[in-house]
């Protein structure tokens, strides 16, 4: 039964997509998203940090040709597992990062692909700075002109002392400008 509904909703939306009008050059190429969600630390990070809270903003600009440069800041409270006798305690970790992005879509529904370099910055009893990457897939849905709704995901590795590598799902607002 779930399966037929999903199959009935891939079809409606490819049906959707194939009758869309023919994408228009971007009006207003620059762009700002404000989203929140959480962080899943992958690999060994697992094992001395819990899931957790995350926010960030996107600033992004891209050309006629879909091709661009997005700056992303992330924020997260990340909190550490539990100590033997049960201390809990967070960390403020946050990473910055800029790199080039590849946009397509269509008048309401666009899609971006965005890789770039950075550092991540964690701070617990000392600050820790190690350079970062972050990669990421971002889905918009325009609901009026200059605004809508921005759904990413995509993962992040921090080097050197801290070697954090987590995967990471948002969703929040967009402005185009």
């Amino acid at each position: 039964m779930r399966f037929a509904f999903a199959t009935l909703f891939v079809i409606a939306i490819a049906r959707a997509a194939a009758a869309a009008p023919a994408a228009e050059p971007a009006s207003t190429p620059w762009q700002l998203g404000l989203v929140g969600g959480a962080l899943q630390p992958l690999g060994s990070m697992k094992f001395s940090h819990e899931r957790g809270l995350d926010a960030g903003m996107r600033v992004s600009w891209t050309s006629r040709l879909g091709l661009g440069v997005e700056a992303a800041v992330d924020y997260s409270p990340l909190p550490h597992v539990p100590t033997a006798d049960g201390t809990r305690f967070d960390t403020t970790y946050a990473t910055a990062a800029i790199g080039p992005r590849f946009a397509a879509g269509w008048s309401r529904l666009a899609f971006a692909i965005a890789a770039g370099g950075g550092v991540a910055i964690d701070h617990t009893i000392t600050t820790d700075v190690a350079p970062a990457i972050e990669a990421g897939l971002e889905i918009q849905v325009t609901v009026v002109d200059g605004g809508g709704i921005l759904f990413t995901g995509g993962g992040t590795r921090a080097f050197g002392s801290l070697g954090y590598e987590y995967a990471w799902g948002m969703g929040g607002l967009a402005l185009s400008f």
